[in-house]
């Protein structure tokens, strides 16, 4: 499952929270089904070092 950026629930929710999306490299192509605590560690570390 991938996020879509036009999807009316997610401009919703967009407004009422903060919230910032991020793009990263290492999740490209994965469904949500299949991340493991290893690859969300993963993509946090490159989320964080590319700031």
């Amino acid at each position: 499952m991938a996020v879509d950026t036009n999807d009316i629930d997610l401009i919703y929710l967009s407004l009422d929270y903060d919230i910032q999306w991020e793009n990263c490299f290492c999740m490209k192509d994965i469904r949500l089904e299949d991340v493991t605590p290893e690859l969300e560690k993963r993509a946090f570390e490159e989320i964080k070092n590319n700031k």
